[in-house]
């Protein structure tokens, strides 16, 4: 996943053969979002939340703690970004605040979610 373009369209190849690779939608999730390729929040939300999906029908909602934290501050960072421009974010935090919450019931002591909420409180 160095070479954006390269690593994007192998993914989707991938996707193509198995629309439920929840591996490969994870992986171009985070290409968006961790800033592998150009940031786009919108992309990173729709392939991420296709491996949540994925993930938790065959293994649970709690199996993969770093994704859902990772919807929460894509949804957190896309209202950030939303706000700047002076437009309203109250969608965008408000699903990260839910996704914060998700992240609290499976790891409770998760430092990063809990900040993430405490930040929200006031926007929401």
């Amino acid at each position: 996943m160095s070479d954006c373009a390269n690593g994007v369209k192998y993914f989707d190849q991938v996707i193509a053969m198995d629309p439920n690779d929840c591996d490969a939608q994870k992986s171009l999730g985070y290409a968006y979002f961790g800033g592998l390729c150009t940031k786009s929040y919108s992309k990173a939300l729709r392939y991420l939340n296709k491996a949540y999906n994925c993930i938790a029908a065959d293994k649970g909602n709690c199996d993969d703690v770093s994704l859902v934290l990772w919807i929460a501050q894509c949804y957190h960072l896309q209202g950030a970004a939303k706000a700047e421009k002076a437009k309203d974010a109250t969608t965008e935090y408000q699903a990260a605040y839910k996704w914060y919450g998700k992240v609290l019931k499976c790891d409770p002591g998760n430092k990063d979610a809990t900040k993430g909420k405490h930040d929200l409180e006031f926007e929401i």
